[in-house]
């Protein structure tokens, strides 16, 4: 609508109408369909047992089917020669899999705006396998209007990942070097090396981080299990240093993942990422170089 933001109707804030009784069930042919829309039934046999409805949840087993670029085939890591998807529609958990679909989706993402074409289809395959490998994994659900491209940076350091566009391409890229299989390698490869010979005078800066930047920390993440047919259970592992000075007297800052988050390993495995951000990082180098010494260098 060319009206977005200006008007406001009245189910904004909540439902129109509501339903406070229904005294007939009839059967329905052809079957009414409700496209685009989740749908749940509850069936209440008349009696005084139940005398209030006030909240109801549901045990989903299978999310939205989608288009699986982890499970695609093809020299683009998902699409064909004309860059169309194959044929691989399917439920999924796999972050690289939503970060696809939120982007390329006309219905539920920016498809209007970001074409498949924009997207690095092949580093995103690769990205696939990190994820599945190492099991961090996305299983929650979006209940509301998100800006996406802040909504998957936010996410993607909880899946190890940096949210990117390289080369003119929107990414997601692991944080830590890998193979084609999404194996984490020992040692970065070396891509380029800068001295003065290719750098500006008078342009190399160095940043060192605030003394309270660089303070420890140890992790506490929250996370869920989801049992099958049981409300959602929430859980927490505290991550510290070892060997360390003052090792009890260090702050506690607080992850919560638990609207992704169902694995302990997974939520392991963010707050070790978070905690060596801190250790290791103590400052940021700037300088100015010429564009051909760019040639092939990305996050």
């Amino acid at each position: 609508s060319h009206y977005d933001g200006l008007i406001q109707r009245s189910s904004d804030s909540g439902p129109e109408h509501t339903i406070v009784y229904v005294n007939e069930s009839m059967s329905q042919d052809p079957i009414p369909g409700y496209e685009l829309t989740t749908t749940a039934g509850l069936s209440i046999r008349a009696n005084q047992q139940v005398n209030a409805l006030d909240s109801v949840r549901c045990w989903v087993q299978d999310g939205k089917r989608i288009q699986r670029i982890r499970k695609s085939s093809g020299n683009t890591g998902g699409l064909d020669d004309d860059l169309k998807f194959t044929d691989n529609p399917g439920q999924s958990d796999n972050f690289a899999d939503l970060v696809w679909y939120l982007l390329t989706s006309n219905k539920f993402g920016v498809g209007d705006l970001v074409k498949e074409s924009m997207v690095d289809a092949q580093q995103m395959r690769r990205t696939a396998r990190y994820l599945q490998r190492y099991g961090l994994l996305f299983n929650g659900a979006i209940d509301q209007k998100v800006n996406v491209r802040d909504y998957i940076a936010e996410l993607a350091p909880f899946f190890l990942c940096h949210f990117t566009i390289r080369n003119g391409l929107f990414s997601l890229i692991p944080v830590f070097p890998t193979d084609a299989q999404g194996e984490i390698l020992d040692q970065a490869p070396l891509a380029a090396t800068f001295d003065d010979y290719n750098i500006i005078e008078g342009s190399l800066k160095a940043n060192y981080l605030d003394g309270d930047e660089r303070q420890l920390f140890h992790a506490e993440v929250k996370y869920r299990v989801n049992p099958k047919n049981t409300l959602p259970e929430e859980r927490t592992v505290l991550i510290k240093f070892k060997n360390s000075k003052n090792y009890d007297a260090k702050p506690i800052e607080v992850f919560d993942m638990t609207s992704f988050c169902t694995t302990r390993e997974h939520a392991v495995l963010a707050g070790r990422y978070f905690m060596a951000l801190r250790k290791n990082i103590t400052h940021a180098l700037t300088f100015k170089t010429n564009p051909e010494e760019m040639r092939g260098i990305g996050p």
